[in-house]
């Protein structure tokens, strides 16, 4: 049986208030942290038991973060100290840890039910949450974080989105489904405006959104190993064909760089393309682009152990038919194995949803098993990468 565990008698439930109403209509006396829901690495949601925490904190160098199922997770600035704020599964919980003393504290108890999937905005002070089941799309919630009195403020929005992401101004950009296509939206909080800035062209699509409203902004068909797939790019509501294709297509981008992978027959392949020089290369190495985090300067990327990719290896990962035991790689002209997970920790990884924190530089990433949060402190072995 489950049980909510909100202090406050009195905090009502969620209600919609209209398409992308005011925020903080809804949930203001949210409950409140209690006495002991600070921990110091004894308690639930950290396996860092063996290290001491606070002042003497010294841990290594690829560490698990948390047990909690997490569904959404950034790397922030509060009290000018760097943390690291994720959402929990299901209850839709908000913790901080404090990557200077691996301290984790519980943010916010408001109960977010059916909780799925969360994205922060840069400064940590907003968090989106999409709800419902994982078939399709799903109504979401925006919620505003108040870290000095511990509460979550939500609101109800009454559009079904799809994927969605913070810009850098703190305005939400998502998509909706259309009987014909996808749609790229922008929610402007501070005004509560909508405007459709991109259309996909066709319905069955992976659309990986920008950090700004101009974009750039990309979208491919979705990855099927029968099906041939390409890359369109969106700037300023211009929409331009890049001439990266190629059966059972997927790919990522970092800045200018385009990695992406495809089916040779039985094989897949994976490239890199230059959308400045327009150059294009092969690796000899077939990767997940899934798995990989960078820049133009750098692409870091998880590559199964003992494993030739094939041409179906995309769609069998993606339906969880294959879990992968991963090793951390730099790729390139000098890539180089950067640490073997299962050998360092002692636990088998099949990394995902990865990101390269954007004050410290390193790569966060969950077990795609347990969603579990690891990272490992790229900025400690920057001599490598210079």
């Amino acid at each position: 049986m489950f049980f909510s565990n909100q202090t406050n008698t009195d905090l009502g439930p969620i209600e919609g208030s209209g398409s992308f109403a005011e925020l903080g209509q809804v949930g203001n006396d949210a409950s409140r942290l209690g006495d002991g829901d600070v921990r110091q690495g004894e308690g639930e949601g950290t396996n860092n038991d063996d290290e001491m925490m606070g002042e003497d904190y010294n841990p290594d160098i690829l560490r698990q973060l948390t047990t909690r199922n997490v569904i959404g997770y950034r790397e922030v600035t509060i009290a000018s100290t760097t943390h690291v704020v994720f959402m929990e599964s299901g209850v839709g919980h908000v913790y901080s840890i404090n990557l200077e003393t691996g301290v984790e504290e519980r943010v916010s108890a408001t109960t977010v039910p059916d909780a799925r999937h969360a994205v922060f905005s840069s400064d940590g002070a907003m968090v989106a949450v999409k709800t419902g089941t994982n078939n399709g799309v799903n109504p979401i919630l925006l919620g505003e974080i108040d870290y000095e009195e511990k509460t979550l403020s939500v609101d109800q929005v009454d559009e079904e989105v799809g994927e969605m992401t913070f810009t850098e101004d703190n305005n939400l950009i998502y998509t909706t489904i259309t009987n014909n296509s996808v749609l790229g939206n922008v929610f402007n909080i501070k005004n509560e405006t909508t405007a459709v800035i991109f259309d996909t062209l066709f319905r069955e699509a992976t659309v990986i959104l920008g950090s700004t409203v101009a974009g750039p902004h990309y979208f491919f068909p979705k990855t099927n190993y029968t099906f041939e797939g390409f890359v369109y790019r969106v700037d300023e509501g211009r929409l331009t064909r890049l001439p990266v294709d190629g059966f059972g297509f997927t790919a990522n981008m970092f800045g200018n760089t385009i990695l992406a992978s495809y089916r040779d027959k039985s094989d897949l392949v994976t490239i890199i393309y230059d959308q400045a020089s327009e150059e294009k290369a092969e690796l000899d190495v077939a990767l997940l682009p899934d798995k990989c985090v960078g820049s133009d300067e750098n692409i870091y990327c998880a590559i199964p152990k003992n494993e030739t990719l094939r041409y179906d290896s995309i769609n069998k990962w993606y339906q969880g038919v294959d879990l992968f035991t991963d090793s951390l790689w730099l790729v390139g002209e000098d890539g180089e194995e950067l640490i073997d997970i299962t050998n360092h920790s002692g636990r088998n990884v099949d990394v995902v949803n990865g990101e390269i924190g954007e004050i410290s530089s390193d790569w966060y990433f969950q077990n795609k098993g347990d969603h579990s949060l690891w990272i490992y402190e790229l900025s400690e072995i920057a001599d490598i990468t210079e």
